[in-house]
């Protein structure tokens, strides 16, 4: 009896984890919607536009189920899919791709974690994890990663439910973007579920901003940052809000143990000197209004 019963807890412990997975959103319902704007610099002539990007039903390719996106990488239509067990999304660039696992977004990965990308026009692409934390989409609290490209000073952030703010497919892209164009997400929204998310909240790109506000690239649109730098570092480091709010910061050890803290005002930088720090690793948590993460930084001489 007692095996049995133990079976059967087993059983239902699988069944809520599966459940709970799924209650994570790793990729967006049905009534998503994206409005991306773009930029391209062609001949040094720079053109811009806002696209919007919107689930439009289901289909079967090579055996699989996927959504249906349109628009689409190439503009037309794309195809999605996730398997909940990995929190892994993958697609097709269109309806000839036939990479059978083209990996769009991990959220299972961590800090330290390093997520290899297909892409279309090389092998592969690599982000390496460099933070994570919580940010408010609605009256929900999202679970996001931010993640930096191997080898470039470039950023992004994906958030569950949502993607990627630099823009839908920017995991895909190098850093100039596919073509010599790059994207930003001004907005998304999900109607059945009473979701909206601005990651430019504050400025003049929302989800109500006009097409024609977009005719010129715009430096504002750059993602913001907590950088530290050099890291790995020796006895001490910079610090620098790069974000239009106050930022407050922990330095600790891997195992909670407080070394230093202290406050950046918005665009503010700072030296952190600590001479006596054993060779090791640490971690950076930071909090900027609602919105919290982690850094993880390496002492070594």
């Amino acid at each position: 009896m007692k095996r049995i019963s133990l079976l059967i807890s087993v059983i239902l412990l699988c069944v809520f984890s599966d459940a709970s997975l799924l209650a994570q959103h790793h990729f967006p319902k049905d009534s998503a919607e994206w409005r991306i704007w773009n930029w391209s610099n062609g001949g040094g002539v720079y053109s811009s536009g806002l696209d919007t990007h919107k689930i439009v039903g289901d289909t079967v390719l090579y055996g699989k189920h996927f959504k249906k996106i349109n628009r689409g990488f190439f503009g037309t239509e794309s195809y999605f899919r996730e398997v909940d067990s990995t929190q892994k999304v993958y697609f097709l660039y269109d309806y000839s791709d036939t990479v059978s696992k083209r990996l769009l977004y991990d959220f299972s990965a961590g800090i330290g974690d390093t997520v290899t990308i297909q892409y279309l026009h090389r092998d592969t692409i690599k982000w390496a994890v460099v933070a994570e934390g919580l940010d408010s989409v609605g009256s929900e609290q999202r679970r996001y990663i931010d993640v930096k490209l191997v080898g470039w000073n470039y950023y992004d952030r994906w958030i569950e439910g949502i993607g990627s703010t630099r823009g839908f497919f920017a995991p895909t892209s190098e850093p100039s973007g596919w073509f010599e164009r790059s994207f930003q997400m001004v907005c998304f929204s999900d109607i059945g579920a009473g979701i909206q998310y601005e990651p430019l909240a504050g400025t003049k790109y929302n989800c109500n901003t006009p097409a024609h506000v977009f005719s010129e690239y715009e430096q504002t649109l750059e993602v913001e940052q907590i950088e530290i730098y050099p890291n790995p570092f020796n006895r001490d480091f910079t610090i620098e809000n790069t974000t239009t709010e106050p930022c407050n910061y922990v330095l600790t050890t891997t195992s909670g143990q407080t070394i230093k803290q202290g406050t950046l005002e918005a665009r503010e930088k700072q030296m952190v000197s600590v001479p006596n720090l054993p060779v090791g690793l640490y971690l950076i948590n930071y909090q900027i209004s609602a919105r919290v993460g982690v850094l993880k930084l390496v002492c070594q001489y």
